[in-house]
């Protein structure tokens, strides 16, 4: 649920190649200081302390704006730094605006500088990934070719360089719904990050990323066994990287996710199992007074288009008001837009809860009308509310309460663990005009729940549940107030 933070140690990654020689050249003209910085930003990153690394990255430009005459190599090397550094915490334009200049930096040097020119294509990958967050796709896919083009023409080392760009592309001509033009070059990437983590496991997550590219290249092109079998090997290598590093914990639940449902979705086509009718109750609780509370509270199941295709992360959504066949849920904002890319969902689905089902049957969803949806903003979170058509009359939009939330307040959601439809019960900490503060932890899943006071009544709707760290080591639930949410039902 935190700012995820995958594509910092896939830069520290990027930078595993060749760095010795350029960094050895660069410290007998760069004050050691200096490159103390530029290395422990990289440090930083590939541990995932975005901001750390933001803070040492920004020292060295600061120092370079004073310093002209310092190598145009290890400037276009801090921009491109700068870059990536700031599009990972929401900065777009700003990371856009950085890797430009790289770019601008390394253009002259292109016919005459091999080592020059091996940077360029590093930033001309990145700008390309630039210009689709911006939603600027015609302007990234030529891009991606222009490094690819170079890259190509380079001596045959620091393949770590051609299989990105290969990657970046395959996954461009995927966001065009170009996927047999996409499929060659996710090909040829996994081929060269699979030879280049024989030898050197810090590609492992290379590899595991271009593999789920893969599975999604597949499944667009009717190729479900295939893109199964690259979904499960994605899945094999993503476990025991997130075992020891929090940064692929991500992207482990999205290409499980996304095996779930290429499952699922098989499954029913092949009749092995059935839907279960949205109206059919007999499988509810009996004499579980949370039911009625299960039931308003959805899982949602947001797919995207672009570098994280496929489904996402899920979330949890709550229905708050009904008009007839229409009605409406409540999530927070992030649940329905990729983090990285800024980019909203393509289709997301509202499964029900349904209580526990016998083998062959799967639950009933109905599909959330994002065109009917309000504006978002261009960043930052919020609740949104979403409409949807189909629920059973049973479904009923839970309460907003009126009074100020006090004690124990109860959160029922779908966190990754342990599951759907978890009920938990913190003590609420802290309550301002812009956010309620519990007292306990929740998986990712859990964004877009419901906080209940005893009553059931909202109170709240979650939003974070930041990972728990030496600097920050106790657990906290994070909660729009009702009266953000209040806000947004106003006519």
């Amino acid at each position: 649920m935190a700012l995820p933070v995958g594509a910092l140690e896939r830069l520290s990654n990027a930078f595993s190649e060749s760095d010795g020689a350029l960094v050895a050249q660069a410290k007998t003209e760069i004050p050691v200081k200096v490159q103390g910085w530029f290395d422990g930003a990289k440090a930083a990153a590939s541990r995932g302390d975005a901001a750390e690394a933001l803070r040492l990255q920004k020292q060295v430009v600061a120092w370079l704006a004073a310093n002209q005459g310092a190598p145009v190599i290890f400037r276009a090397r801090a921009m491109i730094n700068l870059g990536v550094f700031l599009g990972n915490i929401g900065q777009k334009n700003e990371s856009m605006a950085s890797t430009e200049e790289a770019v601008r930096l390394l253009r002259p040097l292109e016919e005459s500088d091999t080592e020059a020119r091996r940077y360029l294509t590093m930033a001309l990958n990145n700008l390309s990934n630039r210009y689709s967050d911006l939603g600027r796709r015609q302007d990234a896919l030529p891009t991606t070719e222009d490094a690819l083009k170079i890259r190509r023409e380079l001596p045959k080392t620091n393949l770590g360089d051609l299989a990105r760009a290969l990657n970046n592309l395959g996954e461009f001509f995927s966001d065009l719904g170009r996927h047999q033009e996409a499929l060659a070059p996710t090909e040829d990437a996994v081929k060269i990050y699979r030879e280049l983590a024989k030898t050197n496991p810090a590609y492992l997550g290379n590899l595991a990323n271009s593999l789920n590219s893969l599975g999604y290249v597949q499944l667009e092109l009717g190729q479900p066994a295939i893109a199964r079998d690259a979904y499960e090997k994605a899945l094999k290598l993503y476990r025991p990287l997130a075992a020891s590093n929090r940064v692929f914990q991500e992207d482990v639940q999205r290409t499980q996710n996304n095996l779930d449902e290429l499952n699922r979705n098989e499954s029913i086509r092949t009749g092995a199992k059935q839907v279960l009718e949205a109206t059919n109750v007999s499988y509810l609780p009996q004499g579980d007074p949370l039911t009625p509370v299960k039931r308003a509270v959805v899982l949602l199941w947001p797919t995207f288009s672009g570098k994280n295709a496929g489904v996402g992360l899920l979330g949890t959504g709550f229905v708050v008001r009904r008009q007839g066949d229409r009605a409406w849920i409540v999530t927070a904002s992030h649940v329905v837009r990729d983090l990285e890319s800024n980019a909203l969902a393509t289709k997301v689905e509202a499964e029900l809860f349904t209580g526990p089902l016998p083998a062959g049957v799967v639950a009933p969803r109905v599909e959330v009308l994002l065109s009917q949806g309000p504006a978002l903003r261009a960043s930052g979170d919020e609740p949104i509310l979403l409409e949807v058509r189909g629920l059973p009359p049973d479904i009923q939009p839970l309460q907003l309460a009126t009074k100020t939330p006090q004690g124990v307040l109860m959160v029922v959601g779908h966190p990754s663990k342990p599951g759907p439809w978890t009920v938990v019960s913190y003590p609420l900490l802290k309550t301002t005009e812009q956010a309620l503060l519990l007292d306990g932890g929740l998986d990712p899943g859990a964004s877009g729940s419901p906080v209940l006071s005893a009553s059931r009544q909202v109170v709240g709707v979650v939003y974070d549940s930041p990972e728990v760290t030496k600097s920050r080591p106790i657990p906290q639930v994070w909660a729009f107030p009702v009266n953000a949410l209040k806000a947004k039902m106003a006519p």
